[in-house]
């Protein structure tokens, strides 16, 4: 509520020296002496200082100049701090870089029969299906089901998560002993690995561990199994998030 005050200058009696000065009586405003304003505080230390709650029931306009309206953002954007003294910015969550982008998903199941049998004593190669792969986005990584690699398609750290199981219960006494490795690589260099040995007669084998490492453009990424009997890959997957640039 603004009510104005009349203010008459006694020593010349003219409507020159009379002056309307308005009093503001808003609850919980407040106009300091040094021009900042204050909601909800008496004390306000910049130019809008508002102690509370918030509620915007129309656009958020960032930036601007004095003739020239903000910048509202479109759907689906978030507000991101660039700084001090700067004003922030509208982007895309799939280009927020602080926060992990899940590049791409995959899985391989397989039935116990002889076509999935893996002889043992030999390193091989992982190759999922085209089908098998979910989650793929091609801004950070591509899947070529030929080779069985994924191409990194932007500079960055990615985290890579991995699971598999090797199944030895179709195997006859004797011949279920051993090691198991599971290795991830990077350009034909292993960077990631999990190993262990397994007593007779243990029918299941299951490894699951997670790595992180900076890849560039172009780098690729395989993985690769290994058991020192003969087994089955009853379920294998991959799971591959971006984690920012690390700049």
């Amino acid at each position: 509520m603004c009510l104005p005050y009349i203010y008459q200058n006694k020593k010349k009696q003219n409507m020159k020296n009379i002056y309307i000065i308005p009093i503001l009586f808003f609850s919980g405003l407040t106009f300091a002496q040094t021009g900042k304003i204050g909601i909800g505080t008496s004390a306000p230390n910049k130019n809008l200082h508002v102690k509370g709650n918030v509620q915007f029931t129309k656009d958020l306009k960032v930036g601007g100049t004095a003739s020239t309206a903000g910048n509202p953002g479109t759907e689906g954007q978030v507000l991101v701090s660039q700084g001090n003294n700067k004003p922030p910015k509208w982007v895309n969550l799939k280009t927020m870089e602080s926060l992990p982008h899940i590049a791409s998903m995959s899985e391989q199941r397989k039935n116990q029969n002889v076509a999935h049998q893996y002889n043992s004593g030999a390193e091989t190669q992982v190759f999922f299906l085209a089908s098998e792969v979910s989650k793929l986005d091609n801004d950070y990584i591509t899947y070529n089901a030929t080779t069985g690699e994924f191409t990194v398609k932007k500079n960055g750290i990615y985290r890579i998560y991995v699971r598999a199981t090797y199944d030895t219960e179709l195997n006859p006494h004797g011949f279920t002993a051993g090691h198991a490795k599971t290795t991830i690589f990077k350009n034909n260099t292993r960077i990631f690995a999990r190993s262990s040995y397994h007593g007779e007669r243990t029918p299941r084998v299951n490894h699951t561990f997670t790595g992180a490492d900076k890849f560039q453009v172009g780098d690729k990424i395989t993985m690769k199994t290994y058991r020192e009997q003969n087994h089955i890959m009853t379920l294998t997957g991959m799971v591959i998030t971006f984690n920012g640039t690390g700049v």
